[in-house]
């Protein structure tokens, strides 16, 4: 079984969105840790609760939407502030 390293998943989360801890002010450093973990945590407890009761399809439809979803949001906020 592949294990996964919640931390190993923020350093990359911080390298994608261009984020660098050392030159965050330590309240920017805090929220945005926060926001992270929160978010993984609630979609850990949807894929869960929810998508893990789905049928393989279904479920595989349903993680492809809100995949889009996230891609959406962040093509808005790029193209927001170009």
């Amino acid at each position: 079984m592949k294990t996964f390293d919640i931390r190993d998943l923020y350093k990359e989360y911080l390298q994608r969105t261009g984020l660098d801890e050392i030159r965050m002010p330590a309240i920017q450093k805090q929220e945005t840790r926060r926001a992270f973990y929160g978010g993984c945590g609630h979609m850990l407890i949807l894929l869960l609760n929810k998508i893990s009761e789905m049928g393989d399809v279904e479920g595989a439809l349903a993680i492809d939407d809100l995949l889009n979803q996230v891609g959406k949001f962040w093509i808005t906020e790029a193209n927001a502030h170009n």
